[in-house]
């Protein structure tokens, strides 16, 4: 049976486009509030863009955003299967009060600390404080905030999807939160 050739060359020119929706979501983390959100405060959009996946897999979901209490999240993807408490998430958020918690002995070296970390660069954001985004040990990226109150919001990046810019996920989800961690709105709460 011979194809014809047209048919051939429509073949050929549909695929690519075909395949187009198979690749990675490169689109930016958005910096604004969202509508789900996979722990308080934290949008779900955000960490399915950077995990790649629309079903998350809540690892740990523990405190709030009260501002003399910390807050953990982390989040994978739901194709790895059920969690069995070892597997470490592939985007987490942390939140702690700094001089309640006793870490912060000296704000200054704290501070020059993240600045002369290698490949460290200034996080600008329109809310007092001050942040750094880092390449970090057994994490990708690192991108944190301290507010002018010492609260600290951290974005840790261990594995983000495709050709994705850690880095750049991880800052602008954590300058989608800094609205409820230094700002005077109140932290959406968990709706999945």
């Amino acid at each position: 049976m011979r194809v014809p050739h047209r048919a051939v060359t429509v073949a050929a020119l549909l695929v690519p486009f075909a395949l187009a929706g198979c690749g990675p979501d490169t689109s930016p983390v958005p910096e604004q509030a969202a509508d789900r959100y996979v722990c308080a405060g934290v949008p779900h959009e955000a960490m399915s863009l950077i995990i790649g996946d629309d079903e998350l897999h809540v690892r740990f979901d523990e405190g709030s955003w009260d501002l003399e209490r910390s807050l953990s999240c982390g989040v994978g993807s739901a194709r790895d299967g059920e969690d069995d408490g070892r597997r470490d998430p592939e985007v987490a958020v942390f939140r702690s009060y700094l001089p309640w918690s006793g870490y912060l002995a000296d704000e200054d070296a704290w501070r020059e600390d993240r600045a002369r970390r290698a490949g460290s660069t200034p996080v600008d954001a329109d809310v007092p404080g001050w942040g750094y985004t880092y390449p970090d040990g057994d994490a990708r990226w690192m991108s944190g905030w301290m507010c002018e109150s010492g609260s600290e919001l951290q974005v840790m990046v261990r594995r983000s999807h495709g050709a994705r810019d850690g880095a750049e996920d991880a800052e602008r989800l954590l300058r989608s939160m800094l609205p409820w961690h230094c700002g005077d709105q109140e932290a959406p709460r968990r709706t999945e």
